[in-house]
């Protein structure tokens, strides 16, 4: 008996070794590609295509970076690059531009937030590879780019930029309107290595003549960045307790929390938020809300609560892959759900096209885990996100925000910190 058990384990490691492994039909194809076909690419080529093809089955947000692009990855960390200074965010066949760079070659060509980039030197974004359009937008400074795009109210027109070394201005406090000299404005657009210094720049100033009563935080179009950043700014409303918190597989749930000091946790706080609000945008508006009671007002946020790490590659090039959750500060997921303001305010004209966000994304990861309320009814809109030194009077949705906040001024609201027990 022993024998033949003996006999059946040999008889199945040997035919596990005789199987063909899932692996050897990537070399034969590599071998037959190189072998056969009539414009056969370089080694190299194949092999960024194979991870990138790899890589993108994953996830939305999983992706392999060339050299190329990680170099262009850590300039958008730094805020300093040579291009044409604006964010975008896939829509459909198009981009739509979330954030332009004030004093960038895209702002004296005219462009604003809400308009739809339809081509990139004659190459439609949804047909095209990222990396090929990103090295067409990125380059030399005073290089050309040719654009043809489209305004929610103008047909579409064409441009040819030059090239900048733009620097990003991650951090803009606004100077008050007549009348509402107590009230800050602060507009807070991602979260980059330069962001904490600048935002503490803020905070003294804000703090030093003690005549703040309320703050306004726009996080509209805050597409994420660092997230250590984004509790860096948290921390100055938080003096203890989560801020928020990462599920890693095979880890332990673990909290990331404030340090001592909040100089800003007994103001009251109003927070703008919009469909394009993501990630770290959203852990801060949800640690702001739980933690110190600030009233989010805005549209539903994008809903990207995952993590991700980049891990280098040898001989070039990184992976960006996900790796866990991210949840807020008071344990809820917001994974392809996102946060439902306490207003909620998509402006004054709304559109009838649905705005994408995380859930609407291919192979999105929807999670078993505690989540946000589920959200309300409420009309999507592609609203022009653009800042309010841009478009002066018409920032609808920030007078109403600003309006919100001083409600809780005048009633004589003075916040402090809560736990999430209530």
């Amino acid at each position: 008996m022993v024998n033949r058990h003996i006999v059946a384990i040999l008889a199945l490691g040997l035919w596990a070794c005789g199987a063909p492994r899932p692996w050897s039909r990537v070399d034969a194809a590599h071998e037959a590609i190189t072998r056969l076909h009539l414009l056969p690419p370089s080694d190299e080529a194949l092999a960024d295509a194979a991870l990138r093809s790899m890589v993108a089955e994953l996830d939305p947000h999983s992706a392999y970076l060339s050299a190329d692009e990680l170099r262009w990855f850590e300039e958008d960390v730094r805020g300093s690059y040579g291009g044409i200074g604006f964010e975008v965010v896939p829509d459909g066949d198009v981009w739509r531009i979330v954030v332009v760079v004030p004093g960038g070659p895209a702002e004296g060509g005219g462009l604003r937030a809400g308009d739809r980039v339809l081509a990139v030197n004659g190459l439609v974004p949804g047909k095209t590879q990222r990396i090929v359009l990103l090295a067409a937008l990125r380059g030399p400074v005073g290089g050309f780019v040719s654009l043809r795009v489209e305004t929610p109210s103008t047909p579409a027109r064409d441009l040819v930029l030059a090239r900048a070394m733009v620097s990003a201005q991650s951090v803009i406090l606004e100077a008050p309107r007549e009348g509402d000299e107590g009230l800050a404005t602060v507009h807070l657009r991602q979260f980059q290595e330069a962001t904490s210094e600048a935002f503490d720049a803020v905070v003294r100033t804000l703090t030093e003549t003690r005549k703040t009563q309320g703050i306004v935080l726009d996080l509209r179009g805050n597409p994420g960045g660092l997230v250590d950043v984004a509790r860096h700014v948290a921390d100055q409303w938080i003096a203890s307790g989560p801020i928020h918190g990462m599920a890693m597989r095979g880890h332990e749930y673990r909290e990331v929390l404030a340090t001592p000091e909040a100089p800003l946790m007994h103001v009251p706080t109003v927070v703008i938020v919009d469909s394009s609000t993501a990630s770290a945008g959203e852990l801060l508006a949800a640690a702001l809300r739980d933690r110190v009671g600030a009233t989010l007002v805005g549209e539903r946020t994008f809903g990207k609560g995952t993590v991700q790490v980049l891990e280098k590659l040898r001989g070039g090039g990184a992976l960006d892959l996900t790796i866990g959750e991210y949840r807020t500060a008071c344990g809820a997921s917001i994974q392809a759900i996102g946060l439902t303001p306490d207003v909620v305010f998509a402006g004054p004209v709304p559109s009838p096209e649905k705005v994408q966000r995380e859930e609407d994304l291919p192979r999105v990861i929807v999670l078993d885990a505690p989540h946000e309320r589920a959200p309300t009814v409420q009309i999507d809109s592609l609203t022009p996100i653009i800042r309010a030194s841009d478009r002066g009077d018409d920032d609808a949705t920030l007078r109403r925000a600003q309006d919100e906040l001083k409600r809780r001024v005048n009633a004589g609201e003075v916040p402090a910190q809560r736990g999430c027990r209530f």
